[in-house]
This record gives C-alpha cells, structure tokens and sequence, in this order.
C-alpha cells in the first residue's frame, strides 16, 4: 500500500460518531415507524369511510400521502445522520414536534385535559421526537451533522481529515 491509504485508513478509524447524534438517529427510528404506520391507516380508514367518494379519495391520498413523505425523510434523516452527512434528520423531528405541541395547545385552549388510552401513541411518539431534536442540536452531534461533504467518504478520498479544522466541537 501507499501513503495515502493508510492515511485513508488511519482518518478512517479516528471517526467517531458522536454519543449524541447515535442517540437522536435511533430516537428517530421508531418516530419514522409510526409515520408510515399513520399513512397505512390512514388509508385504511378513507378506503372503509362511507361518504362523497369526491372528497374522501383527494383527502385520503393527501393526508397518506404526507405521512409517507414525513416517514420516508424520518428514514433518510437517519441514514444521513448515521453517516453524518446532513441534519436532515431535524426537519421530520421538527413537523412531528409542531403537531405535539399544537395538539397540547388545541387541549388547553378547548380545557380538555384528561387521559385516554388513544393519547398514550401521540404523546410518546411527541415526547420521543422532542428527545431526538434536543439530541441533535447539542455542540457534538451538530458538528457530526453539518460536517462538510456528504460523510467521511469523500473527505477521506480527497486525502484529508473529515471535520473541518480538525475539531468534532
């Protein structure tokens, strides 16, 4: 072998994924899980709705349609943050949190505050999102997301260290 690949190697085996960004990538698993779970249902649930068919395919499509979507950007959001290519991974953590907190405030306002078995799901699903996102904005995991390039393999193959001026943060 030459010298640059055991510099490729050696740069290779000092990456180290931050405990944080590990940690806000598999908070998001089982959030991105129960996105494609709610665009199944969904559907499920238009399909055996009675009604104008007119405006129950349109609805159903929709709202299917972007519970897929938030899944799938949950799905590639972790790849992404695995490989610490893009924070990706904040936006699906941002919308899911968004609704959590206008669904707690849609309870307040209407002084509906009292527990039922079918709000266990959202309120985790919510609580587990928020965890994610406050795991991805700490110093090290935001380093690790925001590295320049798309992962440590085109840093690598360019001869160079991953992160810029050689620090996680």
């Amino acid at each position: 072998m030459n010298e640059v690949d055991d510099r490729r190697r050696d740069v290779a085996t000092d990456v180290r994924r931050p405990v944080s960004a590990t940690i806000a990538a598999l908070l998001m698993v089982p959030v991105s899980a129960t996105w494609a779970l709610l665009a199944i249902a969904w559907a499920v649930v238009v399909y055996r709705m009675e009604g104008a068919l007119i405006l129950r395919i349109p609805l159903g499509v929709a709202i299917s349609a972007l519970c897929a979507l938030v899944a799938l950007m949950g799905v590639v959001g972790v790849v992404q943050a695995w490989r610490g290519a893009t924070p990706l991974l904040r936006l699906p953590a941002q919308f899911t949190v968004g609704l959590f907190v206008i669904a707690i405030i849609n309870l307040f306002v209407q002084g509906r505050i009292s527990w039922s078995p079918s709000q266990t799901v959202p309120l985790a699903v919510g609580v587990v999102a928020a965890l994610a996102l406050l795991f991805s904005y700490r110093p090290a995991a935001a380093a690790w997301l925001t590295r320049a390039g798309a992962g440590t393999s085109r840093a690598v193959s360019a001869g160079r260290p991953p992160y810029p001026r050689g620090g996680v943060g």
